[in-house]
């Protein structure tokens, strides 16, 4: 029983990722009425540049805490820069020809694009972000999550409440 009510819990945690992801795309969809298939490769560029930051940050003696204070800034205007690109690259284009096909194709190779840009500087290899809340298990019920799960539980339902109560 332990084992079924663990595996609840973790599908919870990782559902709620999935949730957040999704409602991304229905963000784009609904405010464009197109699909953006670069989406996951620009967050996951920006993601990088925050990993790299921290990274920096901590490895010059910086808190954990400060140096994901400090990251926020740095990703925030990377995605602006990165914003603003795309909107150079492919948005104006895309519009200039009124075709779909053509804003499908622009995220399509903004995408690849991304993904081969993160490939030459980060390289292939799985990189591990480290965790600004603690690495040891919380027990509960008997099952054991991490903080970081817990937060994401909390953050995904405060964000889909809020989004419901605002509507």
């Amino acid at each position: 029983m332990q084992i079924l009510t663990q595996l609840i819990f973790s599908g919870i945690a990782l559902g709620m990722i999935y949730a957040v992801i999704a409602f991304g795309y229905q963000l784009t969809f609904a405010t464009s009425k197109t699909l953006n298939f670069g989406q996951g490769e620009a967050l996951a560029l920006g993601a990088l540049v925050g990993l790299t930051t921290v990274n920096f940050l901590i490895g010059n003696a910086l808190g954990g805490f400060w140096a994901y204070l400090l990251m926020l800034p740095v990703v925030l205007a990377f995605g602006a820069l990165q914003g603003t690109v795309v909107e150079w690259l492919g948005v104006r284009q895309a519009v200039r020809t009124k075709s779909e096909a053509s804003w499908i194709m622009a995220t399509i190779a903004l995408g690849i694009i991304f993904r081969n840009l993160a490939e030459n500087i980060w390289g292939r290899d799985e990189l591990k972000f480290p965790s600004p809340l603690p690495e040891e298990p919380i027990s509960f019920f008997g099952v054991n999550m991490l903080p970081m799960e817990v937060a994401v539980v909390v953050g995904a339902l405060a964000h889909s409440l809020r989004k419901v109560w605002m509507s």
